[in-house]
């Protein structure tokens, strides 16, 4: 009878520690995410990097004791939950047993071979307690759908695996999800943190690059298993220890604002979108104008052929911050006239531009103002003599008007392995000026070559085959090679002719091993 007792007893006080645990909430500090409002994509992940970057730091050892917390079954507070098995275990059962618990690294420690130095290798927002045969299982695969079913000598897990996959149990699969989405924005291998920059991309098969997979299905796995109370005291048990927090735990909705540009909603702002960086591209039959505004706005362009009378609209009502409307049907030889117009999701506006003229023409027309062919990728230097430190992307403003290129992206595709992605003005050590005037050069590179205007960053190298977009927003302004016509290492190509089609590895000059300082001159 006193052993029913006991055990009652102690059940109820187990269902009372759940409820005050999971009654907490999520205990965010007033303003702490002040800096992301109303941002998306890139300029969201550099707010929350900033954010969540400073950040106390311990040793791999010091790791076991905060585990033991921020694991903690609420059922059974003497023992801890096991991420992919799920099985609760005793705190104390920890080691390198095949029955034990060791600290798995969600983001797998070899994906950027930070081992397990202090940051990334004990960030504790990754680190998880796991069984350790099934953590060898797991190995450093990448997170996918599909495989069998994995059963442990110690038990089912519910998770399955293939040659190059490891896919949780459904209830951990969002978990997963906003871990990794933590650690691609917590580490950006900013100068001088000796932290590496890790990314997410839509590969399973990264080998030791600071790259992990499969982004379209963590960003799944993040619908379909929603933050829980669970998840949410393990966040403010880290917060505790470790000063910084998950943003994608606190606010699930960052998740599709960082990685799928999805728009914020009303921030409560009565300013009108600013308008800049007005350009547009006019063909024979029709002319393509784009523009930036300062937060996410709808689309609008006015035109006509007279400056007194726009009558022509084109317009989108999704709100973007890269704006770009196709104007079509247009005569070939005639004067347009047009602005541009936005609102924002407050209903902030319209905002206007200025009047622009553009003339269709056969064979191409003005870009930015009229003449020439706008921005272009004029010249490739790849891995010269063997160093990165020399290695740069040339870009040629061939239109007669200044362009300001800041914020839009150089992309590296390179042919097995990651993208590069450099955000003109914002990715790495930017210095100058990144408006180009007429007939002028802009210098992305990973070292120094003697240019003022330049983009200096570290992940930049092209010791792969490899092609280049440049791209304002997600308008493509110029591209050279393409995925099945690669660039390759080891050589330097110049672009014939500005105002043709240089897409074509073809339609380029491949000048060899000849690194002779051309960067800056056509």
């Amino acid at each position: 009878m006193r052993e029913k007792l006991r055990r009652y007893v102690l059940s109820i006080i187990g269902l009372v520690v759940v409820f005050f645990y999971l009654s907490l909430g999520a205990d965010i500090p007033s303003g702490y995410y002040d800096r992301a409002k109303g941002l998306v994509g890139l300029e969201l992940k550099a707010a929350l990097h900033d954010i969540i970057k400073d950040n106390k730091k311990y040793e791999y050892g010091e790791v076991w004791d905060i585990l033991k917390y921020t694991d903690e079954d609420p059922n059974n507070p003497g023992n801890v939950i096991l991420l992919y098995s799920g099985w609760s275990k005793s705190k104390f059962a920890n080691g390198g047993g095949p029955s034990q618990w060791n600290r798995e690294h969600t983001w797998a420690k070899s994906h950027g071979q930070f081992g397990i130095d202090k940051g990334p290798g004990t960030d504790a927002h990754h680190l998880r307690p796991e069984d350790v045969t099934v953590n060898s299982k797991r190995g450093n695969l990448e997170f996918d759908n599909g495989g069998d079913l994995y059963t442990d000598p110690d038990g089912p897990t519910g998770c399955r695996v293939d040659d190059d996959s490891w896919e949780p149990r459904d209830a951990v699969k969002g978990d997963v999800a906003r871990i990794m989405f933590y650690m691609a924005v917590r580490y950006e291998g900013e100068p001088g943190s000796n932290e590496p920059d890790l990314e997410l991309n839509d590969m399973v098969d990264n080998g030791t690059m600071p790259l992990h997979g499969n982004l379209s299905t963590l960003l799944k796995w993040h619908v379909q298993d929603p933050v829980d109370d669970w998840e949410r005291r393990r966040n403010d048990r880290i917060f505790e220890k470790q000063g910084n927090r998950n943003p994608f735990i606190d606010h699930p909705e960052y998740v599709g604002y960082t990685w799928k540009n999805d728009v914020p909603g009303p921030t409560g702002d009565t300013t009108a979108p600013v308008i800049s960086n007005v350009t547009f591209k006019a063909g024979t039959a029709e002319a393509t104008i784009d523009w930036i505004t300062d937060e996410p706005a709808t689309s609008l362009v006015y035109y006509g052929k007279s400056c007194g009378s726009l009558n022509l609209v084109a317009h989108d009502v999704n709100y973007v911050t890269q704006h770009s409307l196709v104007l079509a049907n247009l005569e070939a030889g005639t004067d347009y006239y047009f602005n541009v117009s936005s609102t924002d999701k407050d209903c902030n506006g319209p905002a206007y531009s200025k009047v622009y003229t553009f003339k269709p023409a056969s064979g191409g027309g003005g870009s930015g103002g009229g003449g020439g062919t706008g921005i272009v990728i004029s010249e490739i230097a790849a891995n010269p003599a063997g160093s990165f430190n020399n290695e740069y992307i040339e870009l040629y403003n061939a239109s007669n008007q200044p362009i300001d290129i800041k914020t839009w992206d150089i992309i590296v595709h390179r042919k097995g392995a990651g993208d590069i992605v450099v955000r003109i003005g914002v990715t790495g050590d930017y210095q100058g000026t990144t408006v180009i005037s007429p007939g002028g050069f802009y210098i992305i590179t990973r070292g120094t070559v003697g240019y003022m205007d330049k983009t200096m960053y570290d992940g930049f190298y092209l010791n792969r085959l490899f092609y280049v977009e440049l791209k304002n927003g997600v308008k493509v302004m110029d591209y050279a090679g393409k995925e099945n016509d690669c660039f390759l290492p080891d050589t330097n190509y110049e672009v014939g002719d500005v105002a043709a089609d240089n897409s074509a590895v073809t339609a380029w000059i491949d000048k060899g091993g000849s690194y002779s300082g051309t960067a800056g001159s056509l």
